[in-house]
């Protein structure tokens, strides 16, 4: 089964990183997941999850089902399952924080 495996899965006799393990399988430019044409691994939902509509979890769950059975092998960002609803929540936390000082130049490392 060893003969089977990709050029860049080998591993050296030295050991390899977890990381960089990871990034070639990911970002290997003959075979890497994300550096395929044909392969778009992040799905994108025509419209929003009516979530005002859903009568509680297993109702979720079976409309979340149903995306995921349309999409095939794509998968979705939370940012996408909750639109637009985490922007918003990401939004209104940044803002929030804005206002209470939580967020100045102090924080980037930046003297004046």
């Amino acid at each position: 089964a060893a003969s089977s495996q990709q050029q860049w899965m080998k591993v050296p006799n030295d050991g390899w990183l977890l990381r960089d393990f990871i990034r070639e399988a990911l970002y290997n430019r003959t075979d890497g997941y994300f550096t395929q044409p044909s392969r778009n691994p992040v799905g994108v939902m025509s419209k929003p999850i009516p979530f005002h509509a859903l009568l509680g979890q297993e109702d979720y769950a079976r409309v979340l089902a149903g995306r995921y059975t349309q999409l095939a092998s794509q998968w979705l960002t939370p940012v996408e399952i909750f639109r637009p609803h985490y922007a918003n929540a990401i939004a209104r936390y940044i803002l929030e924080q804005h206002a209470c000082g939580q967020l100045d130049s102090s924080r980037t490392g930046d003297d004046d």
